[in-house]
């Protein structure tokens, strides 16, 4: 007889874990998660390597939108267990460091670049028709001088994609909209604003890096719910029974999957209505983790992580991971850790060994180490990285989500829903819980449907501004603003 279970989900990353979690709360009918890695985390994993030294598959921090992710996290660890962080945070340009957000702080400029962002920001246009891509979007809202000088280069780097090839539904509370009067008020007084934002303060995990966290999660599930190692090869949708790589057949009666949907389009056979799945775009990021010897110098001292927008620069963001634990390093009166993350050229394939080299070469340039005192390198390289919210993207999940939907599977998380506006842990993690809610009938999917709305208005939804989100306490959130730019999670 084939075993079958309540809920089975794909991948024990924050959204297959809140989804269990959740799951265990409010029924005692059986839930399985099958993972196909060794470890649960899913991209918010965390790995020690031969040095000694941790590493995160990108910097991962923690600032919640929802005070039922902040119950589960303080219940998986103890506030004795967590470093917490005002945001130190910055922009390389022109050889120096200008404190974030670069369009608040422009008085750091020389006086002629300074200038110019200023008439671009007098001249933005009052009124028109909305914006019809990123490209455009940034035009309207920062003028042209602050947006070839960092938004496009900054953002074509991370993203490597045209901005005009990007939609504007997604664009809010990640960029900050500047206001003129603020603008000049910092420029007339030498004012630095680097606060803004929801991630202006934070925590992190002391040991363990950010894949701690999600081990001590899985560790509160039920016994026998997670299986490690055991990803899903086929799925019968009619039959409702999924195949495993270890030959198993197991039946279900809600799929939740978080895998990435043209993982899961392939698994389920590669119906004809889901072909458009395909021309969804990802990031492809390399993440390299260079252990040292010695002591930062003093002006990294303090900082949790920078921005560099140059094309002769390979990286996009640095952080100073010893600085968000000293436990990530081996030694630490003695050792300190960057860690780089670069994204791969569309189209393109790199070799380890050259962006490993690569990076080093910027960070010896940037005067920022010394050949010599690298003890470490580390690297991985992650098929999916932030998934693009390219113009088509919108049309796409609104059929994918119709097609899958009836059928029982719901596909939720970073790549599973396919949306960067709700891909940070909190929203991951919320997404498998509220999709428990509604299969109990306890709630409503808040977050997924909140932004499935926002593209979904027609007229001038596009506003120029974006506010930022709400906590809310229990398991819902407030519409959630759409997002831009780009940070942590």
């Amino acid at each position: 007889m084939i075993p079958r279970v309540s809920l089975l989900i794909l991948g024990a990353g924050p959204t297959g874990l809140g989804a269990a979690r959740r799951w265990s709360e409010m029924t005692v009918q059986p839930c399985l998660i099958l993972e196909g890695a060794d470890r649960p985390g899913g991209l918010a994993s965390s790995y020690l390597d031969h040095a000694g030294f941790t590493w995160d598959l990108g910097s991962h921090l923690q600032f919640s939108h929802y005070d039922y992710y902040d119950q589960a996290l303080n219940s998986a660890l103890a506030e004795d267990a967590w470093n917490h962080h005002q945001r130190s945070t910055w922009v390389w340009m022109n050889e120096r460091f200008i404190p974030y957000p670069f369009q608040m702080n422009l008085h750091h400029l020389p006086p002629h670049q300074t200038w110019e962002c200023i008439q671009g920001l007098l001249q933005r246009p009052k009124s028109g028709p909305p914006p019809e891509h990123f490209g455009d979007w940034c035009h309207r809202v920062f003028g042209s001088a602050v947006t070839e000088l960092f938004m496009r280069p900054y953002n074509e780097k991370l993203w490597q994609c045209p901005l005009e090839k990007m939609g504007v539904t997604w664009v809010a509370e990640r960029v900050a909209a500047p206001e003129l009067h603020d603008v000049l008020r910092n420029l007339c007084l030498k004012t630095d604003a680097a606060l803004w934002g929801p991630n202006a303060t934070f925590r992190y995990p002391k040991s363990g890096g950010t894949g701690s966290i999600w081990q001590a999660v899985a560790d509160q599930l039920p016994e026998h719910c997670l299986r490690l190692g055991n990803p899903v090869v086929s799925i019968d949708p009619h039959s409702k029974i999924v195949r495993t790589s270890h030959g198993e057949r197991i039946g279900y009666e809600f799929l939740l999957s978080t895998i990435p949907l043209p993982s899961l389009v392939q698994i389920l056979g590669s119906p004809p209505e889901l072909s458009s799945v395909h021309s969804l775009r990802s990031t492809r990021t390399h993440i390299v983790g260079i252990g040292l010897s010695g002591q930062p110098p003093e002006f990294l001292t303090r900082q949790c992580w920078s921005y560099f927008p140059q094309a002769d620069i390979p990286f996009y963001r640095l952080t100073v991971l010893s600085n968000l634990s000293r436990a990530c390093v081996p030694h630490p009166d003695s050792t300190w850790s960057l860690m780089a993350e670069i994204a791969e050229p569309h189209g393109d394939r790199l070799e380890a060994d050259d962006v490993v080299s690569a990076v080093i070469k910027a960070l010896v340039a940037l005067q920022f180490t010394s050949e010599e005192a690298v003890i470490s390198r580390w690297h991985r390289r992650l098929d999916y990285g932030y998934p693009v919210p390219t113009t088509d993207r919108d049309e796409i999940l609104r059929d994918t989500f119709d097609f899958l939907d009836p059928q029982q599977i719901y596909s939720r998380g970073r790549f599973g829903a396919w949306m960067y506006e709700i891909s940070n842990q909190d929203h991951s993690f919320m997404q498998g819980v509220e999709l428990v809610n509604r299969l109990t009938g306890a709630g409503m999917e808040t977050t997924l449907q909140s932004a499935l709305t926002t593209f979904a208005i027609d007229g001038d939804r596009h506003h120029f501004r974006g506010g930022g989100h709400s906590k809310r306490s229990g398991t819902s959130a407030v519409t959630l603003p759409s997002a831009g730019g780009h940070q942590h999670d």
